[in-house]
């Protein structure tokens, strides 16, 4: 069995729902050890878990996210020759490719973490595994208003630039400072919560985006 990992996603890890367990939202990414990368290593990590429940140090080993550690996400006998979630993800397909059924934490189409979205995840990483580590509802079974509710005490909000809690006019006002610019400006530290989609620019579609955190206040 592998060894327990000291990373801080497992350090921050709550009682999940089998008593002295650490739970953890899926993420679909094939980092089974949780070190922060996906490479040969998790392969051997996965297999090692197999049988195992999807807690504590092989919390992240169920690459598919359908509560089992089997192989599905890997074989055993043949890791690199089959057709398992985990080769999906090391072919470079998307988690919402290889996981069907399953919205992971920072996927696009999770849906907002600032508003109840309908899905069991919200599409920013951090913020998602904040909350689903204090409230694991919210990953198991649907993201909804009390989610959403601890996402905007607790998460750094886009178009929040004066960190108040609010995206309003002030915000507005920072925004269009940022934007001033070009759309093919890199975006400084300090215009971070002007760049809603995290492409380096701020531009036509970040404006669309503070729009409707605007309207949704």
């Amino acid at each position: 069995m592998p060894k327990l990992k000291t990373t801080v996603v497992v350090a921050l890890a709550l009682i999940g729902p089998v008593a002295g367990v650490a739970a953890h939202p899926c993420l679909c990414n094939g980092d089974a050890n949780l070190d922060g990368t996906f490479d040969q290593s998790d392969f051997q990590y996965t297999i090692d878990c197999i049988g195992q429940l999807p807690f504590n140090e092989c919390v992240n080993a169920d690459i598919n996210c359908d509560g089992f550690i089997n192989e599905d996400d890997i074989d055993p006998a043949d890791p690199f020759g089959g057709s398992s979630t985990i080769l999906c993800l090391w072919g470079g397909l998307t988690p919402d490719e290889c996981c069907p059924g399953h919205v992971a934490c920072g996927s696009p189409l999770a849906g907002d973490c600032f508003e109840a979205n309908g899905n069991a995840a919200c599409n920013d990483l951090d913020c998602c595994i904040l909350v689903c580590l204090s409230d694991p509802f919210c990953c198991d079974s649907n993201w909804d208003q009390f989610c959403d509710s601890f996402a905007r005490s607790h998460c750094e909000r886009p178009g929040d630039c004066n960190a108040d809690a609010a995206v309003d006019l002030d915000d507005f006002i920072a925004f269009a400072g940022c934007a001033e610019a070009s759309a093919n400006t890199p975006v400084p530290e300090e215009c971070a919560c002007a760049d809603f989609d995290n492409d380096g620019d701020t531009d036509t579609l970040d404006y669309a985006a503070f729009q409707r955190a605007f309207a949704a206040e």
